[in-house]
């Protein structure tokens, strides 16, 4: 009974934060929709954004809990898990509700987002399936490739190839293996409370960051939804959890970073520094898929594309780290560090334009490669 009444509770709390970030996102929206351009207006509207995304989420979340007993799509525990009891996977979907519903409330939908959603769609509804049924490797691909071209074909693509190189052509391949492979990089580091939420919502603070410095208020409104989407399910997700992503979550939030980083801009004037803002913070994800690519080649469990998407190991960053010794919870709070390092270096080149990126780049090879120490000592102590 109290375990009831407390439920209800935390349901009209998330409904009357609902409400009242609502009425606050509208008075706030009022001031500003004529000129978004004011700045002094800006940091109040992606707050409200934000808080609204957050509130709506932590409901969703709760009626999402619920369903995924209600419907069964449950993560059992086995011999690779580490939980011991059935979890609800339906997260992703409150997370792309609440970001949706975000963006209709602001009537913020404008063409490339049109496009992230419509390709989001795509990508949350595979994940259910997966999760619910299971998807071949190859359904998968196929219908992320598509989700690729349908944000594609609304403007988000990679723009920075000469014509003597390939030009159109080269982008967008470029931008077709971007979104497939970061789209999949963070569902593979999905394997601990709170890892892959919490490095999406470390992504999305920065880009936010960058996007107000810059006046991209388009850019920061996006980010803003999303961000407060992630921390309102982070409430439930991080250890111990009561609801993971499901694979419907971290591919949605993978290919929702990878959009993102395509569609914002970071210089107008230094060109490297443009390409390397976007890596650095999505460094910590893009090095893990990396590393353990090469590794599963260099070992032979991995042969193709298709091995490549339906190989599962313990060998990804977290798990090295638990091998040392780090409890689940430090192990998820150190990669958090190691974004949050990267993440400033990539503010910092925007913020700063006179800082050297040199400085900066070999700022980041040194966590890469104390990374690197770290996956071998983990590796090793794992063979012990």
């Amino acid at each position: 009974m109290i375990s009831r009444t407390r439920g209800l509770l935390g349901v009209l709390f998330s409904v009357a934060l609902l409400v009242g970030s609502g009425i606050l996102i509208r008075v706030v929206l009022s001031r500003c929709v004529e000129d978004l351009r004011d700045h002094r207006w800006t940091w109040a509207y992606m707050g409200c954004v934000l808080v609204f995304a957050f509130a709506s989420c932590a409901l969703l979340t709760r009626v999402m809990i619920w369903l995924s007993f209600r419907l069964n799509v449950l993560d059992i525990p086995n011999a690779r898990k580490i939980h011991a009891e059935p979890m609800p996977l339906l997260g992703g979907v409150a997370v792309f509700l609440s970001f949706l519903l975000t963006l209709v409330f602001a009537f913020h939908l404008r063409t490339p987002v049109v496009g992230m959603l419509l390709g989001g769609t795509l990508i949350l509804v595979m994940g259910v399936m997966d999760d619910a049924r299971g998807l071949s490797a190859k359904a998968r691909l196929v219908g992320q490739v598509l989700a690729a071209a349908m944000v594609m074909h609304y403007g988000v693509v990679m723009e920075f190839i000469p014509g003597e190189l390939g030009g159109r052509v080269m982008e967008v391949i470029l931008t077709v293996l971007w979104i497939v492979g970061i789209t999949n990089a963070l569902n593979f580091l999905d394997g601990m409370d709170g890892l892959a939420t919490g490095l999406a919502a470390i992504s999305l603070a920065s880009f936010l960051c960058i996007g107000i410095e810059t006046h991209q208020t388009d850019f920061g409104f996006i980010t803003a939804a999303l961000l407060g989407s992630c921390l309102g399910f982070l409430v439930f997700n991080f250890k111990p959890a009561s609801i993971f992503l499901g694979d419907s979550g971290s591919t949605f939030l993978g290919f929702s970073l990878a959009s993102l980083a395509v569609m914002g801009t970071y210089s107008e004037r230094d060109e490297i520094s443009a390409l390397f803002i976007p890596l650095l913070i999505l460094g910590i994800i893009i090095y893990d898929v990396i590393f353990i690519t090469f590794y599963r080649i260099k070992i032979g469990a991995v042969r193709n594309f298709h091995e490549w998407l339906e190989y599962t190991g313990k060998d990804h960053l977290h798990h090295r780290l638990s091998h040392l010794g780090l409890s689940e919870r430090a192990t998820v709070l150190f990669i958090y560090l190691l974004s949050i390092f990267m993440s400033i270096g990539a503010i910092v080149l925007v913020v700063k334009a006179e800082v050297d990126r040199f400085l900066v780049i070999i700022m980041a090879l040194i966590v890469y490669i104390l990374i690197s120490v770290l996956m071998e000592l983990g590796k090793k102590r794992s063979e012990w």
